[in-house]
């Protein structure tokens, strides 16, 4: 998934990246063209958010370790981080009482959901 967000004037100002076989490779490891990429476009004033289904503890050292600290879209869209500033700019929360009848619905089919706490 790439995502490309053009104001007016048809300028691109903010590319969206999927991570797994996108960004990075199997290793979780992004490529330096990647990086030098990425380093470009923050040069030219376009912004750079990466977007996965997993968790930030994963995400966080993986770009880092690179040099990248960008804004994510994590937990399938549940949760926004910008990791410059540690910022989080999007949650999508269920409140205990809210989320009752979606964990007994998937139990009356013997599932267990993957919940995230924190």
């Amino acid at each position: 998934m790439r995502a490309l967000s053009r104001d007016t004037d048809g300028v691109i100002r903010l590319v969206a990246t999927d991570l797994d076989g996108t960004l990075w490779g199997p290793d979780m490891v992004v490529p330096e063209l990647h990086c030098q990429a990425i380093g470009e476009l923050a040069r030219r004033g376009v912004a750079v958010l990466v977007a996965r289904s997993r968790r930030a503890r994963v995400v966080r050292p993986r770009l880092e370790s690179v040099g990248l600290s960008l804004p994510a879209v994590l937990l399938d869209g549940a949760v926004g981080v910008d990791f410059r500033t540690g910022v989080r700019f999007h949650q999508a929360l269920f409140e205990p009482d809210a989320a009752a009848p979606y964990l007994e619905a998937f139990r009356s089919f013997d599932l267990e959901p993957c919940v995230y706490v924190e």
